[in-house]
């Protein structure tokens, strides 16, 4: 994007879309995904197709780890992308450790905010199919404000980790990672804390 919008408006027109899906953003992006330029560039023509289309266009965007609460400062890239769209929804685990996720609205230019709802995927026939089950009073915020103290807590474990397998003196890059996942440490939070140390 935003290359490419005309073959994807031609492709809209060929098959009568409704709605088109780009997952996940920033693997679609020409130009800087930190730069609001960029973004704009991208964004603004999608925005522009739709209304010629009448297709909904969603964007699958992903969180930062920055560790702030607020839902709108936790979009990976540049804010510009919650700053563009018409309306943001978050996708989260149900804080308690159920099979629960929780869609929270955090964002609307059109209306108010909708109530957060409670889903959890199942299995229907051999496909994938979403189960709504409730309304829930998780906000956005308050969801990654759970996840940003979740994500510290796994960063500190890792730096703990880190520093008990570094501990008798240097070790092999690869036998250490062996060891952080054998203690159970995932190798994206691995990096993180070999970066904060």
């Amino acid at each position: 994007l935003p290359t490419d919008i005309p073959l994807i408006e031609r492709e809209v027109g060929n098959v009568q879309a409704r709605m088109i899906v780009i997952d996940p953003l920033m693997q679609f992006i020409e130009g800087h995904a930190n730069s609001d330029q960029s973004m704009r560039k991208a964004i603004g023509p999608l925005a522009t197709l739709a209304r010629r289309t009448g297709a909904a266009v969603i964007l699958v965007h992903h969180l930062n780890k920055s560790g702030s609460g607020s839902a709108l400062y936790r979009s990976a890239g540049t804010i510009g992308i919650v700053g563009l769209v018409r309306s943001a929804l978050l996708a989260a685990k149900l804080p308690g450790g159920s099979d629960q996720s929780v869609l929270a609205h955090f964002k609307s230019n059109l209306g108010p905010l909708a109530r957060s709802l409670s889903f959890r995927t199942i299995n229907q026939g051999g496909d994938p199919v979403i189960q709504w089950i409730s309304e829930v009073e998780y906000s956005a915020d308050e969801l990654t404000a759970l996840m940003a103290s979740k994500e510290g807590s796994a960063l500190n474990e890792a730096i703990r980790v880190l520093f008990a397998i570094l501990g008798e003196g240097k070790l092999d890059a690869r036998t250490a990672k062996k060891l952080a996942t054998d203690a159970g440490v995932a190798s994206s939070t691995l990096k993180r804390a070999k970066s904060a140390l």
